[in-house]
């Protein structure tokens, strides 16, 4: 393959357009050569795309380490969450190294640091009571409404991702014992669905009473389906769940900048460890690949009991 710097592609003579061109056409054979699933080339796609629209934006003619810098202040400048900086910059350095390795560009990335992110969690857990006033505010005579109230009560019951409630299928739902009915959960970086998690009825009741409503359903159709014109019956998209549970947020008066679709798996785990779930039944729950990320849950909860402070506030009483 011949090297973007031999060809003079970055040389000051070529127009911000052509690079942003030529990025554009490396990108692309950067994303054939991952080894990644579809998902994941989509969202590298979208973010390298967003850094060839700044490039262009930026009239630059070079890329150098200082336009990584200057784009990680772009960044900021959007508003976007330090997770969301880090994912772009991620897709960016991922590039350049590949770039490097293939002798196309010099990683310019090298010793660009990431962003750090907040410590604790970035949303609110909803409290009882208020997972009772949005299930509660959720009208069940229609359709969209049976669809809405089982799809949100599931994720609030067994802490669903966005994700893995658009890959369920209503096949997923099938007895795992004797006595108890599980779904089995195309997890986040799965290639299939290979964990399930146990349906109690509260939870299961729902759902069936929205799959009767749906005629001449097949096994492989999506649990949850779209009802607009254009996609009538196909799957949702993470972006209409993040929707749905927004717009019934709202409409319960529980929206705030702090507690979004994420809050609903947020709620499950938390509530799982306040109510005596252990620290390996939280992680299964949860599918953690990683015990560090459910033993956050776990210091949450007694850091909420303010032991330190109590102590202090006894020892102080006369």
């Amino acid at each position: 393959m011949k090297s973007l710097v031999q060809s003079n592609i970055f040389s000051s003579s070529i127009s911000p357009a052509s690079l942003s061109d030529t990025l554009r056409d490396y990108f692309k054979k950067y994303l054939a050569s991952l080894d990644a699933s579809e998902q994941t080339k989509i969202h590298y796609r979208r973010r390298l795309k967003q850094f060839a629209i700044w490039v262009e934006d930026e009239n630059l003619s070079t890329i150098e380490n200082q336009s990584i810098l200057d784009y990680k202040k772009f960044l900021r400048t959007k508003g976007h969450e330090a997770s969301t900086i880090g994912a772009y910059l991620v897709a960016v350095r991922q590039f350049f190294q590949w770039a490097e390795v293939k002798r196309i560009h010099p990683d310019v990335t090298r010793g660009i640091k990431g962003v750090k992110r907040p410590r604790g969690f970035r949303r609110d857990a909803l409290t009882i009571p208020q997972i009772h006033k949005l299930l509660d505010s959720i009208e069940r005579s229609t359709l969209i409404g049976k669809r809405d109230y089982a799809m949100i009560n599931l994720m609030i019951r067994v802490g669903l991702r966005s994700i893995e409630v658009v890959r369920c299928r209503v096949s997923d739902i099938r007895p795992v014992s004797s006595s108890s009915i599980g779904l089995w959960v195309h997890g986040k970086g799965r290639d299939e669905a290979d964990e399930y998690v146990v349906i109690t009825e509260d939870c299961l009741n729902p759902i069936m009473e929205y799959i009767s409503s749906r005629p001449s359903l097949k096994q492989d159709a999506p649990l949850f389906a779209s009802l607009s014109d254009n996609s009538y019956g196909s799957g949702i998209s993470t972006c209409t769940v993040r929707r749905v549970v927004k717009e019934r947020l709202q409409a319960a008066g529980l929206k705030t900048p702090r507690i979004c679709s994420h809050s609903l798996r947020h709620s499950c785990l938390s509530i799982a460890v306040q109510n005596g779930a252990s620290i390996f039944d939280a992680q299964r729950l949860g599918r953690h690949q990683d015990i560090s990320t459910t033993q956050r849950y776990i210091h949450l909860n007694q850091r909420s009991q303010g032991i330190g402070e109590n102590s202090v506030a006894n020892a102080l009483k006369k």
